[in-house]
């Protein structure tokens, strides 16, 4: 379930249901909302990952396992090149 189409006012609402509040004197509003705990659960799901955008920290990951190993060698072949030249 992605919440990328939908406009900020309506996030913003059902931001307001996840966060209902579970006291007994209070569910006149939870009968007004007509979402049954499930629901309320599959939506805080769904925000909690839209919180972290996980493309985002794959791409950083990726990101970082590829450009560590070819700078050690490149700076290995730098390196030895450099030592090769000196020493002859």
């Amino acid at each position: 379930m992605r919440c990328r189409s939908v406009s900020l006012s309506c996030k913003g609402k059902i931001n307001h249901l996840i966060r209902l509040p579970k006291k007994k004197k209070d569910s006149a509003i939870v009968a007004d909302a007509h979402l049954s705990k499930g629901e309320r659960k599959s939506l805080r799901k769904t925000y909690r990952k839209e919180l972290v955008k996980r493309t985002l920290v794959i791409k950083i990951a990726a990101a970082w396992v590829i450009t560590v190993p070819c700078a050690a060698v490149m700076s290995a072949f730098l390196f030895y090149t450099i030592k090769g030249f000196m020493l002859s």
